[in-house]
């Protein structure tokens, strides 16, 4: 599989798994906490950006050389 791909796929995931965070932030149950919803959805948003960062880095690194 191409590197391109890879880094779509990965960035894919990530942000299924933001989009599913706040999905069940919106309709959280009755015994959940909105403070604890909010946490997943804050690191799944962190997660999405981390990925970004990684994907840019690892694309202007091979650019350098």
């Amino acid at each position: 599989m191409s590197q391109g791909r890879e880094w779509v796929q990965q960035l894919q995931r990530a942000l299924s798994e933001y989009e599913d965070a706040i999905m069940h932030r919106e309709h959280k149950k009755l015994m959940e906490t909105k403070v604890s919803v909010q946490q997943d959805a804050d690191k799944a948003r962190e997660k999405v950006v981390d990925t970004v960062v990684d994907i840019v880095t690892k694309v202007r690194m091979e650019q350098k050389d």
